[in-house]
């Protein structure tokens, strides 16, 4: 067991190097580039993900707040549903779920289908239910047993995934950026 646990900290780095790799071979820039100018030019924006995935959800509604987006973080099905009625035509919905396959997310997306709103995925690689119902797919490796103790690189490789969009969408904001940006961080530390 002493062995064992020395080496926890060198196998958990080693399989989210990997993952993140993996990841990084298979982005499309053009989806990046794609997803991120859909983002800018919402008006809003609305997140869900269960678990794991609902605080990559968070990181991002965090992000888009930065850049003075009205992003919600839809903490419920029922509530998600009765936001996607107040979506305009730019709007969009950002589902994250690392199986593409959780109930509660699908039923998000496909009610957002049936309204004719735009859907951008965050899911694994691979042919998902949640993807195939989406407008725009960004996906991830990782390694995880299907009796996951905790969601261990998936959470790592949509977290690297959420800032590259986060970072792809500033530099369509040009000189805005670093006033937007500015502004937030002193608002957050004003008390410091």
């Amino acid at each position: 067991k002493e062995e064992f646990s020395k080496d926890i900290p060198l196998n958990i780095l080693n399989q989210n190097k990997v993952a993140l790799s993996e990841t990084f071979r298979l982005l499309d820039i053009y989806v990046i580039e794609r997803v991120s100018k859909i983002l800018v030019k919402a008006e809003k924006i609305v997140c869900y993900g269960i678990g794991a995935s609902e605080l990559v959800a968070r990181d991002f509604i965090m992000k888009l707040a930065r850049l003075h987006k009205v992003a919600y973080l839809v903490p419920d099905i029922d509530f998600g549903k009765v936001l996607m009625n107040q979506l305009g035509k730019n709007d969009v919905v950002f589902l994250i779920s690392y199986s593409g396959e959780k109930r509660e997310v699908v039923e998000i997306a496909q009610s957002a289908k049936e309204l004719g709103k735009k859907i951008i995925s965050l899911t694994r690689y691979g042919d998902t239910k949640l993807s195939r119902l989406a407008d725009e797919t960004l996906q991830v490796v990782a390694y995880e047993n299907n009796f996951r103790s905790s969601a261990l690189t998936s959470r790592f490789t949509q977290m690297y995934v959420v800032d590259i969009i986060f970072y792809t969408m500033l530099q369509q904001y040009d000189d805005k950026a670093f006033s937007l940006l500015k502004n937030t961080y002193y608002v957050a530390h004003e008390k410091e």
